[in-house]
């Protein structure tokens, strides 16, 4: 019994070990890292702006802040409503943004799918206010996960390994365009299973936004795949009912009839986001929104 017990001892004892060599890796990498690991610990740990753009890849590759004036972007690939409320947790921390653009798209902010992918990048933060809630809620499950020491690295190690070794993507104010034209791929249609959780997500954006006294303006930049519309017909009568201004451009032929503005289906080059991000400064100036984005002097994020 002695015996079996030493060997369980032996086994924590190493297990300990190796969490904290696995935790002290991690924050040593996470504040060496360039690239979107780098862009990913800035934003979360040090970014003051007042004015933000948020959303999925969309958002990230199609809204130019030095087009739109003194804005950061925050937005973030195939991540949707779910994740982007807990970044906004983390941002408030410091301050809440005055002025906050969201692009909408379909499938991460509307449309039911695995709400628990959008939790990954969200582990490292897990104890910080108002995060562990978003966990309980989309799944609870996560409250045991949570308990074994390695979960909240097991998924963003590799990456942080990788982007140490070679960063694959640079940005300015936290926007990278996609340079250049590919091939058209055929697209399915968006399904249309409204996910109740994520729109849940999006009235708290809004409760948030309005509590802080935050001007929030909803968006959905251009695509070449879907020729309507329709999916936002429910998104719309909320942003009625809330008073939220959605400057829609989801299917404006504009953008649609000039195929050189497109990287891909989905998503514009640098000639079409910088097109589209003077448009998008003309409305808002329309509405004379007035916010201002303070970064360090050092910031090449």
């Amino acid at each position: 019994m002695k015996k079996f017990l030493s060997k369980i001892m032996v086994f924590l004892i190493l297990l300990t070990i190796i969490y904290i060599i696995t935790a002290q890796t991690f924050h040593y990498l996470d504040l060496q890292v360039k690239g979107e690991s780098g862009r990913m610990r800035y934003i979360h740990n040090e970014l003051i702006a007042d004015s933000i753009i948020m959303g999925s890849s969309r958002a990230l590759h199609h809204y130019d802040p030095d087009i739109l004036g003194n804005y950061y972007n925050v937005g973030e690939d195939r991540m949707g409503i779910i994740f982007s409320m807990g970044r906004l947790q983390l941002l408030k921390q410091r301050r809440m943004p005055h002025m906050l653009i969201y692009d909408v798209e379909p499938d991460y902010d509307l449309l039911q799918d695995d709400n628990s992918t959008y939790l990954t990048n969200l582990r490292p933060y897990y104890h910080r206010p108002g995060i562990r809630e978003i966990f309980w809620d989309v799944d609870p499950t996560e409250r045991i996960k949570m308990l074994f020491p390695f979960y909240q690295y097991n998924s963003r190690l590799l990456k942080l390994l990788a982007d140490w070794r070679h960063p694959a993507m640079s940005y300015t104010k936290g926007y990278s365009p996609y340079e250049g034209c590919q091939a058209i791929e055929k697209e399915t249609l968006p399904q249309n299973k409204h996910d109740r959780k994520k729109y849940e997500y999006l009235h708290k954006l809004i409760a948030e936004c309005k509590r802080s006294h935050t001007s929030l303006i909803f968006t959905a930049s251009p695509q070449l795949s879907y020729q309507s519309d329709s999916v936002f017909r429910r998104f719309k009568l909320i942003c009625q009912q809330e008073g939220i201004p959605f400057l829609n451009h989801y299917c404006d032929t504009a953008y649609t009839h000039h195929r050189a503005l497109f990287h891909n289906a989905n998503h514009l080059n640098r000639e079409g986001a910088s097109l589209y991000s003077k448009e998008i400064k003309k409305e808002i100036s329309h509405r004379k929104f007035n916010a201002s984005i303070k970064l360090p002097k050092k910031d090449k994020q």
